[in-house]
C-alpha cells in the first residue's frame, strides 16, 4: 500500500510539472498527451531511487550524525542524480514532447544539463530522504508504544492476578466449609488450580504429639477430627482431575520425610507413575520453572535420583535411593 501511495505521488508530480509546462508553452500547440505523458515518465520513475533511499536510511541512519554515512548518501544522491538525468535525456529524445523544438543529440550536453537539474535532483533526495527517517521514527514510536502497552497490560494483569487468585481461593474454600465438594473440585478444574494435598502434615501433627512434643489438646483433637475427611477430599480432587503436585508442610514433620507423601497419594486414588509426575513435572510446572527442569529432555537440567530396583515401588522408595545428581552434578551417592 505504501508504494502504491509513492508511485501515486510520483505520476501526480509528473502531471503537474508537464501542466506548468503546457501552460507556459500555450503558444507552441504541443501535444498534450505527448507532453504530460513524458513528465509523467520522467518522475514515475524516481520511485525506484526512493526504495533505494528508504533502504540506504535504514542500513545508513544519519542520525545521529555518522560521517561514514552522509558520506555514503552524498555518493548515492550524486549517482542517482546523474542516471536521473541521463534517462530523462534518453527519454526527450525518444519521444520528442516538444516537437519540432525538442533538441537533437548535437545540442544535448550531459555536462550542462546535470548541471541545471542536479539541484532539483539533490532537493528531492533530502525530501525523501527526511520522509523515509521520518517514517523510521514512526515506526520505531509505534514499536515502542506498543511495548509500553504491553509492559502496562502486563503490569495491570500482576496486579490483578492476586485479586483474582485470592478470590478463587476464597470460593473453593468456601465450598469445601460447607460441603459442596463437587463443586469445588469443578471450580479447581476449571481455573486450573493446583492441589498440594500434604498429607502427611496431619500425620506429623499426631507423630509429634507421641514424641513427647507438647502440642495443644485441641490440635490433637482437630487433627483426629479431620484426617479421614482430609484424605477423603483429595481421593475426590484426584478422581475429578485436578492437577495435583507433590509438596509437604516440612516443619511440621521432619525435613527430609518427603517421599512419605507419595504412597499416601497412591492411597487416595493415584497410580505410582501418576504420583512420580506429580512429584516432579507437575511440581515444577506448578513453580513455573518447567522449562528447564521437571522432566529429562535435552537441553534441560540434569537434576536426577537414581534409584534401584523399581521406582514405581514407593512404600520404600528412600531406602533405595543410591545416587542424586542437581544440575549434572553429584550431591548425594551410595558410600
Amino acid at each position: 500500500m505504501a508504494w502504491l501511495l509513492a508511485a501515486g505521488f510520483w505520476a501526480v508530480f509528473g502531471l503537474v510539472t508537464g501542466i506548468q509546462i503546457w501552460i507556459g508553452m500555450l503558444e507552441h500547440h504541443h501535444s498534450v498527451p505527448r507532453l504530460l505523458g513524458y513528465f509523467v515518465l520522467v518522475w514515475e520513475v524516481w520511485l525506484i531511487p526512493t526504495a533505494a533511499v528508504f533502504w540506504l536510511a535504514r542500513r545508513c541512519p544519519i542520525v545521529p550524525l555518522r560521517w561514514r554515512n552522509i558520506a555514503v548518501h552524498v555518493a548515492a544522491a550524486n549517482v542517482i542524480a546523474f542516471v536521473h538525468v541521463v534517462y530523462w535525456i534518453a527519454l526527450m529524445l525518444a519521444i520528442r514532447p516538444f516537437d519540432w523544438r525538442t533538441a537533437t543529440p548535437s545540442q544535448v550536453s550531459v555536462a550542462d544539463t546535470l548541471w541545471s537539474r542536479g539541484p532539483l535532483e539533490w532537493i528531492l533526495y533530502c525530501l525523501v530522504l527526511g520522509a523515509a527517517i521520518a517514517v523510521s521514527y514512526y515506526e520505531r514510536m509505534a514499536k515502542l508504544e506498543a511495548s509500553l502497552t504491553d509492559a502496562r497490560l502486563h503490569a495491570l494483569e500482576l496486579q490483578l492476578q492476586p485479586h483474582f487468585l485470592f478470590n478463587t481461593l476464597n470460593s473453593i474454600s468456601a465450598l469445601v466449609r460447607i460441603h459442596r465438594n463437587d463443586e469445588a473440585v469443578e471450580m479447581m478444574v476449571d481455573r486450573g488450580t493446583y492441589l498440594v494435598p500434604t498429607l502427611i502434615a496431619p500425620m506429623g501433627v499426631l507423630e509429634a504429639a507421641d514424641r513427647g512434643v507438647a502440642v495443644p489438646a485441641y490440635a490433637i483433637e482437630k487433627t483426629k477430627m479431620v484426617i479421614e475427611a482430609h484424605r477423603a477430599s483429595i481421593a475426590k480432587a484426584i478422581a475429578g482431575g485436578v492437577k495435583v503436585a507433590m509438596g509437604t508442610d516440612s516443619g511440621v514433620t521432619p525435613h527430609g520425610q518427603n517421599l512419605r507423601e507419595l504412597p499416601m497419594m497412591v492411597a487416595c486414588g493415584m497410580t505410582a507413575v501418576q504420583a512420580l509426575v506429580a512429584t516432579t513435572r507437575t511440581a515444577a510446572e506448578l513453580l513455573g520453572v518447567l522449562d528447564d527442569r521437571g522432566t529429562l529432555e535435552a537441553g534441560k537440567r540434569a537434576d536426577l535420583v537414581v534409584v534401584e530396583g523399581d521406582a514405581r515401588q514407593l512404600d520404600d522408595l528412600g531406602d533405595r535411593i543410591r545416587a542424586v545428581y542437581q544440575d549434572g552434578q553429584p550431591v548425594v551417592s551410595a558410600a
